[in-house]
């Protein structure tokens, strides 16, 4: 365990007004062009997007902060999961309402709030898969084509959703995905080369990391998984997906999983463990085991900086470079090969065909057996009808006969 390298954060009197002003937050991330910082305020039903500027003065870095802007919406409804689909559009999960679309208005030096409307609802999508919808992570497979998935926190479950834009946003499919042994999947992040999906098991006190690839379905067990002594909440994949951050809800911890030679395997425990909080402040938030840690964790693409969120401290950044530099070395995001757009295009849609089949025939099967047991119910209670009519007929011809 280690001390986390806190920077010194300078916001302007703007921005460190609507930060104190969010209340419970939970998940944080940062724009796609690193220059923004979207932080879900859960209990005000607010996102408040701040801009954010790294600055290195006689080798010593901080963080500035001199503009945001504060979204209201009607749709917003307990705010829990944030992920960028672009620069300019944020895809939402509302733990007691919905997952949708917003366009992000620019950031000024007043801090405006500003009323955003649904680009899109997923409730309104084909299949009605949402349900408690808690985190989502966007994947961009090309500029027309994004794949959303989502952790339905109380159904136990991640839903794919395969969106497109043209003249707007709509859902062209939709289907349950991930579900083996998931115990409230709290949090979700996508490997950057695509390959791989991290989904927070918080009852299981681990997170589990499955292949995202053409066979991936409900049945699909993970490749491999990394324990959390405590409740693992927000998680993201770092320096060419060698390093796994997850942030703890039931302690004051950041923990940093380091892939082993070429491959992920099965790990008990992080490899590193970073403090980044105080004793005071995380009593403070202690309402029960469960919280009281941080919630929301992002970092910098080229692993310099990280930034975690929760109640008692709407934010706080630390130096990430000796960690990310004694576990894989600063070079690490210079080895990435990604697949193409292409090819994860493929394996989405191919992946969300498989699924839908899958669940249309399980469906199916579960129909003929509703339709076999109600028959034999039906027939149950028609036999027992005819035994009634017989024996009321026999006592009737009984009494008049003796009469």
């Amino acid at each position: 365990m280690t001390q986390g390298e806190h920077l010194t954060f300078k916001p302007s009197s703007v921005v460190a007004e609507r930060l104190g002003a969010l209340g419970r937050t939970e998940d944080v991330v940062y724009s796609p062009d690193q220059t923004r910082l979207a932080i879900a305020a859960y209990n005000e039903n607010k996102v408040l997007v701040i801009q954010i500027r790294m600055i290195t003065e006689a080798g010593v870095m901080s963080v500035r902060s001199d503009a945001c802007v504060e979204l209201r919406c009607a749709d917003f409804n307990r705010p829990h999961g944030l992920s960028w689909l672009n620069d300019d559009t944020l895809v939402i999960g509302n733990r007691k309402q919905d997952v949708i679309v917003v366009s992000v208005p620019a950031v000024s030096n007043a801090g405006e709030v500003v009323e955003v409307h649904p680009l899109l609802k997923l409730s309104h999508g084909p299949n009605g898969l949402i349900k408690s919808p808690g985190s989502v992570a966007v994947t961009r497979l090309s500029d027309e084509y994004f794949d959303l998935l989502v952790c339905n926190n109380y159904r136990n479950y991640v839903s794919r959703h395969l969106i497109q834009r043209r003249n707007g946003f709509e859902v062209l499919a939709e289907v349950r995905l991930f579900e083996h042994d998931l115990k409230i999947p709290d949090s979700i992040a996508v490997s950057t080369d695509g390959k791989l999906v991290a989904v927070s098991n918080h009852e299981g006190q681990r997170i589990d990391v499955f292949a995202n690839d053409a066979d991936s379905a409900t049945r699909s067990r993970p490749i491999f998984s990394l324990g959390v002594s405590d409740y693992p909440h927000g998680v993201r994949f770092a320096m060419d997906d060698r390093l796994v951050l997850v942030a703890d809800a039931g302690a004051p911890l950041v923990h940093v999983f380091a892939q082993g030679g070429t491959a992920w395997k099965d790990a008990k425990g992080p490899n590193l463990s970073i403090t980044v909080m105080d004793d005071e402040s995380f009593r403070r938030g202690r309402a029960n085991p469960q919280e009281g840690g941080p919630k929301g964790v992002d970092v910098l693409a080229d692993g310099s900086v990280f930034v975690v969120s929760c109640e008692e401290e709407p934010i706080a950044f630390f130096d990430f470079r000796s960690v990310r530099d004694h576990l894989v070395g600063a070079d690490a995001t210079n080895l990435r090969h990604d697949r193409s757009g292409a090819a994860r295009l493929l394996d989405t849609t191919l992946a969300t065909m498989k699924g839908q089949h899958d669940q249309i025939e399980a469906l199916r099967a579960e129909v003929t057996k509703l339709k076999s047991e109600k028959a034999m119910r039906e027939r149950t209670l028609d036999q027992r009808l005819v035994g009634l009519l017989k024996r009321a007929a026999l006592r009737t011809l009984g009494s008049g006969g003796k009469s």
